[in-house]
Parts: structure tokens; C-alpha cells; sequence
């Protein structure tokens, strides 16, 4: 009695478009704008801070205190936001691919 082979008929998948599984193009670039805008204000803050600090070094007495204690404050708040990188923005989805590289060396 002879064999029956079965043949299964799968679908071609040259033809089938692999969708992205990244961020798309205007994500990207909405990314990057706001990473932008925190970034300027984070320097607009460091600028802020240190003409405060210079003008209480200037000024001299308590009120020149005073300004230079205050100039602290925008210096240390700018630091986060000059390093700051948004979640779709072009530095961090490099650093996560480097990332993913190096991972992917080390495990082999």
C-alpha cells in the first residue's frame, strides 16, 4: 500500500511587509523638539544661576548673600534638565541600540 504524504501549503512570506517595531519618524522628531525645549530651558536656568551667583559675589553684604544663595537653586535644577532625553529622541534610541549591541556581543 503506498505512503500518503501530506502537504501543508504555508503562506509566502516574501510578500508579507514586516511591520516596524520602533518609533516612527514623527515620533522621532516629536521627541527630539521636546528634548530640545528642556534642554534650552535647563541652560536658560544654569545662566540664570550663575548671573545670580556673580551678581551676589558683586554685590556684597546680605542682600549680595541672599542673591548667591539663590543662584544655587537654579544651577541645581538645570542639571537634570540639560541631560535630560526624552523617550523616542534620536540619543536615546542610539544608546539603547549600542546597548542591545553590546549585550548581544557579550552574549555570545
Amino acid at each position: 500500500m503506498p505512503r500518503q504524504q501530506f502537504v501543508q501549503a504555508l503562506p509566502d512570506t516574501s510578500r508579507v511587509q514586516q511591520q516596524p517595531n520602533g518609533p516612527t519618524a514623527e515620533q522621532i522628531k516629536e521627541a527630539d523638539k521636546r528634548t530640545t525645549t528642556v534642554n534650552i530651558f535647563g541652560v536658560l536656568l544654569l545662566l540664570l544661576g550663575l548671573g545670580l551667583l556673580i551678581g551676589g559675589i558683586s554685590v556684597g553684604g546680605w542682600g549680595g548673600l541672599a542673591l548667591f544663595v539663590y543662584g544655587f537653586v537654579p544651577l541645581i535644577l538645570s542639571i537634570p534638565l540639560m541631560i535630560f532625553r526624552s523617550k523616542n529622541s534620536t540619543r536615546r534610541l542610539a544608546s539603547e541600540k549600542l546597548k542591545a549591541e553590546r549585550k548581544a556581543a557579550r552574549n555570545k
